[in-house]
């Protein structure tokens, strides 16, 4: 009976901080014949073999990498224990039975059972170019029933006996290291066995915590190079022995060689105001690399700030401040220092607040030929009322218009100017406030003149409500029509509507009108009087009349 295939699966080692030996899994599958397995028994899932980088093909240093994997199976006789060799599977990189991932190898064998009452195992090594053996793998043994149509996981332990095997201790001769930016520095360490004695064939393994800060090109030599700045260890470890190991610090600075700013310069705001924008510096290193931790400190001029007004450069080399600009308008200057470098400065452009004019009132704004308005403003900078500005009263072509083409503002910013016109319309007037010779805020609003003998109101005066008997006269019936100051419009047609009449009488020089009129039919009688000239003034009297 033949089993179709087996599966040794290896876990390539695992990149962690002190650690060179990984964890691989030996999986053997084996399925035969329809036959169902028994169940899992024996030793728990797990293989541990650890090969190094496999098949790695560049060796530096002391030490071999792995270049070849022998696979021994055995039948062993349960009765006697006697155990014989089936056969013996070698692979190395061009191997088509091993295939390789970023994580694990998988080796696929495949054998034929050989009769009941059989168990069988396998072991195997790692050997270097030289055939020298590396790592040892001590016998797995499964049953025939464990290798039938399921699968059977069991459990090895690789052991190193390659060069430096009896080492228990290292040391990093230098114990610790400070760099700048593409600096290079060799490392060199001293492996013991338990006798003191020096293990010199150990093969070294170096690794960094932060390669960004510090890396090496061939973890087998201890050569280190500096990359960005900061703080990290660097760690080195026997092959295969992941308990010794010894591990130092290094530090990463670099010297500045200049300062520049990367934003903010050039901005524009009030004076006495934040700037929108922070300002943004950068220090470098040669090649631009930024520099970390380095102080700088802003000094801003004519009355300015700065916030905060010394810093420290972070990460990226950069740092950030708040820039208040002073009182004095036009421009300022930042000057931003950092130990060792000259000077720069950084330049805004300081403005002064806005002014503003409003139009607070114009009472009233429906004038008559002849009448008055009074038109109030007020002025106001950064919103705060602004004495003694002058403000500037255009009439619209009114005549004759505003009686003072200027006026000053008091304490609340506010100023005045009385408006009339002899002739009737829609005039535009404007205000404005001058700064430095230039109007620099305006308003308008609109006067309306009527005539005088234009009505724009109509009034009831008498005669509303009345209740009289059918037959009987009701009393005068009476309007009034006023223009827009509320004087009395004589000779104004208004027009009378009632049940059965319509007529049209004048105003007098009282501005009124009235109707008299005679209970008819008992009922509601509704009287309406219309200003004949605006036909949209207009009144309604109600009166009764009784049986």
């Amino acid at each position: 009976m033949t089993v179709p295939s087996l599966a040794i699966r290896l876990l390539r080692r695992a990149a962690r901080p002190g650690a060179i030996l990984g964890v691989a899994s030996a999986l053997l599958v084996a399925s035969s014949c329809g036959r169902e397995p028994t169940g899992m028994v024996g030793a728990p899932s797990q293989a541990f073999l650890d090969l190094g980088p496999l098949f790695q093909t560049t060796s530096t240093g002391n030490g071999g990498d792995v270049k070849t994997i022998r696979i021994s199976l055995y039948a062993v006789n349960l009765a006697t224990s006697e155990r014989r060799l089936l056969q013996t599977f070698t692979y190395d990189n061009n191997s088509r039975d091993v295939v390789q991932t970023d994580n694990d190898v998988t080796i696929r064998i495949s054998f034929s059972l050989v009769g009941g009452n059989t168990a069988y195992q396998v072991e195997g090594g790692a050997y270097g170019a030289a055939g020298d053996k590396l790592y040892n793998v001590a016998p797995i043994q499964f049953t025939a029933d464990q290798a039938g149509s399921g699968t059977y996981t069991a459990q090895g332990t690789a052991v190193y006996v390659g060069p430096g095997a009896d080492a228990t201790r290292i040391t990093i001769t230098q114990r610790s290291l400070s760099l700048k930016p593409g600096d290079t520095q060799t490392l060199t360490a001293t492996a013991v066995n338990n006798s003191g004695a020096t293990v010199s064939s150990a093969p070294l393994r170096w690794q960094s915590d932060n390669p960004q800060v510090a890396f090496f090109q061939d973890d087998r030599s201890g050569v280190v190079t500096a990359g960005t700045p900061g703080t990290t260890t660097l760690r080195v470890s026997v092959e295969g022995l992941s308990n010794v190991a010894d591990a130092i610090p290094v530090t990463v600075a670099a010297t500045p060689v200049a300062i520049v700013v990367t934003q903010g310069n050039g901005q524009s705001a009030t004076t006495g105001t934040q700037l929108q924008n922070p300002i943004v510096v950068r220090v470098l290193s040669t090649n631009n690399i930024p520099v970390q931790n380095a102080t700088v400190t802003f000094s801003a001029d004519k009355g300015g700030s700065a916030s905060p007004a010394t810093a420290t450069t972070d990460n990226t080399g950069s740092v950030q401040t708040r820039w208040t600009l002073g009182s004095s308008s036009g421009q300022q200057t930042l000057t931003i220092s950092t130990p060792g470098l000259a000077a720069i400065t950084a330049t805004a452009t300081a403005n002064l607040p806005p002014i503003a004019i409003n139009i607070m009132s114009i009472t009233p704004t429906q004038i008559v030929t002849g009448g008055t308005a009074t038109a109030v403003v007020q002025v106001t900078q950064s919103g705060a009322p602004l004495a003694g500005a002058t403000v500037t009263f255009n009439s619209g072509g009114a005549t004759p218009g505003f009686a003072s083409a200027t006026a000053t503002t008091g304490s609340d910013g506010r100023a005045s100017a009385t408006f009339s016109s002899n002739t009737a319309g829609a005039f535009n007037v404007s205000v404005g406030v001058t700064s430095g010779g230039q109007t620099v805020s305006s308003a308008q609003s609109t006067i309306t003149v009527v005539s005088s003998s234009t009505v724009t109101q109509l009034t009831k005066v008498s005669g509303d409500g009345q209740s009289v008997a059918s037959g009987h006269p009701f009393s005068a019936v009476v309007v009034q029509a006023l223009n827009t100051a509320g004087q009395p419009v004589g000779g104004a047609d208004i027009e009378w509507t009632a049940p059965g009449v319509t007529t049209t009488t004048k105003t007098n020089t009282n501005g009124q009108a009235s109707i008299s009129l005679t209970a008819g039919a008992a009922g509601t009688v509704p009287v309406t009087a219309t200003v004949v000239a605006n036909r949209a003034l207009t009144v309604t009297f109600l009166l009764t009349v009784t049986p």
